[in-house]
């Protein structure tokens, strides 16, 4: 079984945020596949269930998914007895998360990688004890994001992925979520 963690924060509120981007993908997959999400308090996530994978929105927060991300990889057994950090889990767990390094429109995939200092990627590697598993990269940077990184305030970047999508900017993420799932079927 295959887990596919989609990364963002739960809430209306923080519903059409750049952070949020993971949520938004794994809805259309759920949406294209005509699964239902339903609520896992115990393992404090939404799950979609296919025969081929499970899909997770961990509830946690952002900087606390590795949380929500552990309970599942423990109870469908997808982590061997002694994880280590060359343990790899990159075809049990696929990632999608937000990256303000990557352009809107522009998404990498990767495996082995570092967080990149994205807190909910660190908090996975932290729970799992690995780097070792899949993840889109999905850009969420535009020329914006440059004003807020030289802010007279500092950086503030985290201001940034906490705002919402502008309207013209959705057809862009459709894009690209069309093309993350394209490649996970």
């Amino acid at each position: 079984m295959k887990i596919i963690a989609g990364l963002g924060n739960p809430g209306h509120k923080y519903q059409k945020t750049r952070h949020n981007v993971g949520f938004m993908i794994l809805d259309e997959l759920a949406k294209l596949k005509n699964l239902n999400w339903q609520e896992r308090s115990d393992w404090q996530m939404l799950i979609a269930k296919d025969l081929d994978y499970i899909l997770v929105k961990p509830l946690t927060y952002m900087n606390d998914s590795g949380l929500a991300l552990r309970k599942i990889m423990d109870y469908y057994n997808l982590l061997p007895d002694k994880v280590s950090t060359t343990t790899d889990l990159s075809q049990d767990l696929v990632v999608i998360h937000d990256d303000m390094d990557l352009k809107l429109g522009d998404y990498r995939y990767a495996t082995s990688a570092g967080s990149g200092g994205h807190n909910g990627i660190k908090s996975i590697i932290e729970h799992l004890s690995t780097k070792n598993f899949a993840r889109y990269r999905v850009g969420i940077a535009t020329p914006e994001l440059d004003k807020y990184r030289q802010s007279f305030f500092g950086n503030r970047a985290n201001a940034f992925v906490m705002k919402n999508f502008h309207n013209s900017e959705f057809p862009i993420i459709h894009q690209v979520a069309d093309k993350i799932i394209e490649q996970l079927n």
